[in-house]
């Protein structure tokens, strides 16, 4: 199977491991798994995945939503987790950075200026 994956077109290649990486838990042998993928050079990065991204997405908003509220306890805006959705996989990770540091929820969430960011 991880030969197939190799030989996969690059679009097709995220994918096609998370399947593996699923399955082979699944059938409790994703330690062998791994272990030959590595072999074969391959890297497995599941959020790079069609099938999984948004299930990162939700985590990592989950993640920043669980940090503000920790740093701003009761302030956080109801429309917070929708502003979030809107986001992509490199902007979520700014976000949550920020959102470590910054003296406000809006500082945290804030799209900079000139940027492409929240399309």
């Amino acid at each position: 199977m991880a030969e197939r994956i190799a030989a996969a077109s690059a679009p097709d290649r995220p994918d096609a491991r998370a399947k593996l990486a699923v399955i082979s838990e699944l059938r409790r042998v994703g330690l062998q798994v791994q272990s030959e993928i590595a072999k074969m050079g391959l890297s497995v990065n599941l959020e790079e995945s069609a099938m999984l991204s948004d299930s990162f997405a939700r985590v990592r908003i989950d993640d920043i939503v669980e940090v503000l509220e920790a740093r701003f306890p009761g302030a956080l805006p109801a429309d917070l987790g929708e502003r979030l959705a809107g986001l992509d996989r490199d902007e979520l990770r700014q976000v949550l950075r920020r959102s470590a540091t910054a003296a406000s929820i809006e500082e945290a969430v804030a799209v900079p200026a000139g940027t492409d960011l929240g399309r």
